[in-house]
């Protein structure tokens, strides 16, 4: 459920970054979109950003690996989420079902 519920927001986000640098573009748009939507698969997308510190701005020809990889790093991040949230669910479920 939670990789269906993603799979829109990578598949915008993703077309964003592709659209970067392209003709006609917005550079700086398109990687702000692309960015803001995938900033909704933190902690594990902000792996991005430090790698961005330590070797540099990603540029057009590195959208082979960083899409796919940004895309998985987002979906996995939503199933840990979807996880945590069953499992916080179950947890008070049975809590309160041992309550007097």
């Amino acid at each position: 459920m939670a990789i269906v519920c993603g799979l829109p927001f990578v598949l915008l986000a993703g077309k964003m970054w592709d659209m970067a640098g392209g003709p006609g573009s917005y550079m700086g748009f398109e990687y702000a979109i692309g960015d803001f939507i995938y900033w909704f698969g933190v902690p594990l997308t902000g792996l991005r950003v430090i790698y961005t510190k330590c070797a540099g701005p990603l540029h057009r020809a590195d959208h082979w690996w960083a899409i796919p990889v940004m895309s998985g790093l987002f979906l996995l991040q939503w199933v840990i989420w979807a996880q945590l949230i069953v499992t916080v669910m179950n947890v008070r479920r049975r809590k309160c079902a041992t309550q007097p």
